[in-house]
């Protein structure tokens, strides 16, 4: 349950940063988790 709600929210999180630079959204997401 916590799993999917994690993918869920990065899902979000990765359209909300789709503006940034691949290299620095995938950089924010690996912090994230």
């Amino acid at each position: 349950s916590g799993f999917q709600s994690k993918l869920e929210y990065g899902s979000g999180f990765f359209h909300v940063n789709l503006k940034t630079p691949s290299r620095d959204t995938a950089g924010t997401v690996t912090a994230f988790y």
